[in-house]
């Protein structure tokens, strides 16, 4: 189940970080960076924090094929209706919003799912943070590249999405819940929360 819900993850992010490439107006290779980046990103830097070395990206080629492929066809799609981009704005942005959102979950409780795999399971801390930063790292790395302020330091509740459903997913192992379950529920959790975050613009305090 684990490795099902990383493929959808990849799929999902490489046509967030493709779709910000299109918006961009980035070249073939812009746009296929940007989905791989966005894909394979956070889960690198994942690896690289817990030592799991090289990155999972470098040993099982298979996802960077994955988000490749799905980069080059949202460019091929986005190509063919370039030609009345106004029609089809509120769908992209909509689509664009959906699919970060199930990323953002499938990755947060993945990258969970590796911490604990390694053995860190006593450490609640660890595995949640490692879980965030796996969700929102290759988002991050993709509005830099692309030029702007990063979702997670101003975009309707994003990380602390991520916190709620890794702390939802971290309670239900430590009650010995069933763990396609446990994923399920933290999964959704995070992609209920995001979604309903961007429709009714829910925000944390700033300074205005």
């Amino acid at each position: 189940m684990i490795e099902v819900l990383e493929i959808v993850g990849t799929i999902a992010f490489a046509v967030s970080g493709a779709m910000v490439g299109v918006k961009k107006k980035h070249d073939l290779f812009g746009v296929l960076f940007l989905g791989i980046i966005t894909s394979l990103g956070g889960g690198t830097l994942r690896d690289v924090l817990i030592g799991n070395i090289p990155p999972i990206m470098f040993r099982d080629y298979r996802y960077v094929g994955i988000a490749a492929l799905v980069s080059l066809f949202t460019f091929g799609a986005a190509y063919f209706i370039k030609k009345d981009p106004v029609k089809y704005k509120e769908a992209f942005n909509n689509l664009l919003n959906v699919m970060d959102a199930l990323g953002l979950g499938v990755f947060t409780i993945g990258g969970m799912n590796t911490a604990l795999g390694m053995g860190y399971a006593d450490n609640g801390f660890l595995v949640i943070f490692v879980g965030v930063l796996t969700g929102i790292g290759g988002g991050m790395l993709r509005d830099v590249l692309a030029g702007e302020v990063p979702f997670v330091l101003y975009k309707q509740v994003y990380a602390l999405a991520c916190v709620c459903g890794g702390i939802l997913y971290y309670v239900l192992l430590y009650m010995e819940t069933p763990r396609k379950l446990a994923v399920t529920c933290g999964v959704c959790c995070i992609l209920l929360i995001r979604l309903l975050a961007a429709k009714l613009r829910w925000d944390l305090p700033r300074i205005t």
